[in-house]
């Protein structure tokens, strides 16, 4: 009886197996070959599963992107968080020394996504985008219903262009994410605190 390949599944197990070789040689550098080594595969193997090196890259990226994503949910359900401290983790995790390498990455992926994207990268960034969208506005929603805040989904975009724009910024010598986090969450906080439920 012949032996049936998930392809999905086998795809992801290809790029789980080189999350740490994108890490060391980032996105430019990272070629076919080395991926199929580091898979334990051969180079024609990995194109019955990617049609480029680009599909292997965002593969990755989309296994990255589920990991932070469920660790947050996880980390907040556990911590019942309000929605301030839900902010300030979610604009600050990136920041912190376990996810260096995560934030090297991104940077690496944004400077080409500016610079050089191709059609596949403008659309694998707006699925990520969209992806985000939705992990930020259920943190509204739970805002909006449990703790009576104002807020809109408006903010949903604010959100996300402060944080994009504090991964550009990180770069500078004199940037300090946690000071920018903290005059951006106050400001956000302050136009929506007319909003708050009194009886509460």
């Amino acid at each position: 009886m012949a032996i049936t390949i998930d392809k999905d599944e086998k795809r992801k197990q290809i790029a789980f197996s080189c999350k740490e070789l994108l890490f060391q040689n980032g996105i430019k550098n990272i070629t076919v070959s080395q991926i199929a080594a580091q898979a334990g595969i051969g180079k024609g193997t990995v194109y019955e599963y990617f049609s480029n090196k680009d599909e292997i890259v965002f593969e990755i990226l989309n296994i990255l992107i589920e990991d932070m994503q469920k660790w947050l949910e996880e980390f907040f359900d556990e911590q019942k968080f309000n929605f301030e401290e839900k902010l300030k983790y979610y604009l600050s995790f990136l920041f912190l020394p376990e996810y260096e390498k995560n934030l090297k990455i991104y940077k690496e992926f944004l400077s080409i996504a500016i610079t050089e994207a191709s059609n596949e990268m403008r659309e694998h960034d707006k699925e990520c985008v969209n992806s985000f969208e939705k992990f930020l506005g259920k943190m509204i929603e739970d805002a909006i219903v449990i703790e009576k805040l104002n807020l809109t989904n408006d903010l949903i975009r604010i959100i996300r262009f402060f944080h994009l724009g504090l991964v550009v910024r990180s770069s500078l010598d004199d940037f300090d994410a946690k000071e920018e986090i903290e005059r951006f969450i106050s400001f956000v906080l302050c136009k929506n605190r007319g909003g708050l439920n009194e009886n509460k």
